[in-house]
């Protein structure tokens, strides 16, 4: 790997590492193993998101969910273990460690744990990874964006407002129509951070990780 590329993902990690949140990555662009796993348990969203960290936790927010957790060994795609919650969470008349509170479990060297939970209230999983492998998971590195203010604010609104209140909000904040021939968001997909479609503007996964 050149010097460029470690600066760049050390970058991601260092911010990453000091967020509460962690940064997004287009399913597409994962490791076959990773989709395959994913697809195993019905995940169907375009992205997802992925925390450094070298332990992990789960807990069940939803009842008609439960808690799971697979991981994945990188080299050969294999998955190593597998853990399934209570329905519902934590209960009385079953003890199961990944539904403990407070209960934290390692990342495995060269693996990426898939964690978080499932059922009839949807999919809401996460990808962790040790620092060390995430150019085993991650794909290659990209530059970063300078946004302007205006820019800022436009996708600040297009990544967290219903589409049908965007309109009304950038009035507000005086970015002009919100329309797909407004320079602010042209210029926003120029840079990838956002997608016209028809008449429709919906945020990409790298706009969400710059936002």
């Amino acid at each position: 790997m050149d010097e460029r590329r470690v600066a760049l993902i050390a970058g991601k990690v260092s911010r990453s590492l000091s967020a509460a949140r962690g940064i997004h990555v287009a399913v597409r662009d994962l490791p076959d193993s990773v989709r395959r796993a994913l697809k195993g348990i019905r995940y169907g969203r375009r992205d997802i998101e992925v925390i450094y960290d070298t332990k992990y936790s789960v807990s069940t927010a939803f009842e008609g969910n439960r808690a799971l957790s697979y991981t994945v060994d990188l080299r050969t795609g294999r998955i190593t273990n597998s853990q399934a919650g209570s329905w519902g969470g934590s209960n009385p008349y079953e003890d199961r460690a990944i539904d403990r509170r407070d209960q934290s479990f390692p990342v495995p060297n060269g693996s990426v744990v898939i964690a978080g939970e499932a059922g009839g209230r949807g999919n809401f999983l996460r990808l962790y990874v040790r620092p060390e492998d995430v150019d085993r998971l991650m794909p290659d590195a990209e530059e970063d964006v300078v946004l302007t203010p205006d820019e800022k604010a436009a996708l600040n609104i297009i990544s967290g407002i219903k589409s049908s209140y965007r309109a009304e909000e950038f009035r507000r904040q005086r970015l002009g129509d919100y329309s797909r021939d407004n320079p602010i968001i042209e210029s926003l997909a120029d840079k990838g951070l956002v997608k016209i479609m028809g008449s429709g503007i919906r945020i990409t996964t790298k706009g969400r990780n710059i936002r």
